[in-house]
């Protein structure tokens, strides 16, 4: 008998902390944490940005994908609303490699287009050149085309282009024989 009611007082004295902690936290202050799940881009590229839009240092910590800012959440209402706009999925592009009217009839293999994700490194083979192509958007109608081309084994071609959007160019007839047109995708 002297074993149950000793099970029976632990019970109780754990029942009266939880009640009390309970007590506790039910009349301090609110917490003041405002947690930030990031889908698409890293936190810590996200996180870097905080203190400019809030023009002030402020305490935040990162957890895996997760940005957790400390302190008063009125104040970072502007950020997080920042920081959803800038955590966005990349844009997709189509880079045409050739200007298709009509109707086409070949027998060769090559692509007529290749599609792209913005800031990804996309790798293609075209006429003998191995391609590795990557795009960013750098205005409403700009993007900046970085192409490297290793030609016959040896040669490195590393370019840069800043490109209009919907319009044919012929930015190098090594690389690019008929010339290109970047087209965003419009979701």
């Amino acid at each position: 008998m002297v074993a149950n009611s000793q099970t029976a007082l632990r019970c109780q004295k754990a029942f009266y902390l939880a009640t009390l902690i309970l007590v506790q936290t039910a009349c301090s202050n609110p917490s003041s944490v405002l947690i930030l799940k990031t889908h698409h881009k890293p936190a810590e590229e996200l996180a870097q940005i905080i203190p400019f839009v809030l023009q002030e240092d402020i305490e935040y910590k990162i957890s895996g994908n997760q940005i957790v800012l400390l302190g008063d959440s009125e104040r970072y209402q502007l950020a997080l609303s920042t920081l959803k706009s800038l955590d966005q999925p990349p844009k997709s592009y189509t880079l045409w490699l050739e200007d298709i009217k009509g109707k086409r009839y070949s027998t060769s293999n090559e692509p007529t287009k290749i599609h792209l994700s913005e800031g990804r490194l996309t790798k293609t083979e075209l006429k003998g050149v191995k391609l590795q192509i990557r795009v960013q958007l750098t205005g409403e109608n700009t993007s900046l085309l970085e192409t490297r081309a290793e030609v016959r084994s040896k040669d490195l071609h590393i370019n840069h282009w800043h490109i209009q959007h919907d319009q044919w160019l012929q930015p190098d007839k090594r690389i690019f024989p008929n010339g290109i047109k970047l087209e965003i995708d419009r979701q």
